[in-house]
């Protein structure tokens, strides 16, 4: 399900509810990447919010539902508030917490590197990572 709206106020929202394949991240990044670049801002800002949201999706994907099932289901948002972008990465799944050090598990801190503010938030009803960046300026997105 795609979603592009306009909410009250000129706030601008757009939402896409992806399964939990991780043979759909491509797919994923590349629907994100069309959506940031039609903000206008630059190549190294929209690389690195995708990168961040490619993190939080695999994490999902990889993590939140063991074993899978076929209803499984990542949902991403993302929407313009004031300065900054937000952006939210949800899964409906169980949290794991992050193993022993194994070569991989460089997801999070990626992420804490790529944007401003990562927050985290497991329950019962799934996880979900909320990130954000300051934009240069005030944007929209194109109507």
């Amino acid at each position: 399900m795609v979603s592009k709206f306009a909410v009250g106020g000129g706030d601008e929202f757009a939402r896409r509810t992806w399964p939990a394949e991780v043979g759909r991240l491509r797919l994923l990044r590349n629907e994100v990447r069309c959506w940031l670049e039609a903000l206008g801002y630059g190549l190294a800002m929209v690389d690195d919010l995708v990168l961040a949201v490619n993190e939080a999706a695999t994490n999902a994907m990889e993590h939140a539902y063991v074993p899978p099932r076929p209803d499984s289901t990542v949902d991403v948002e993302f929407w313009i508030d004031g300065d900054a972008l937000r952006i939210v990465v949800r899964d409906h799944g169980q949290w794991q917490p992050p193993g022993p050090p194994s070569g991989r598990g460089m997801g999070i801190p990626m992420m804490n590197q790529l944007v401003d503010t990562v927050t985290i938030s497991p329950s019962a009803s799934g996880t979900v990572v909320h990130l954000r960046q300051t934009l240069p300026e005030p944007a929209a997105l194109p109507r």
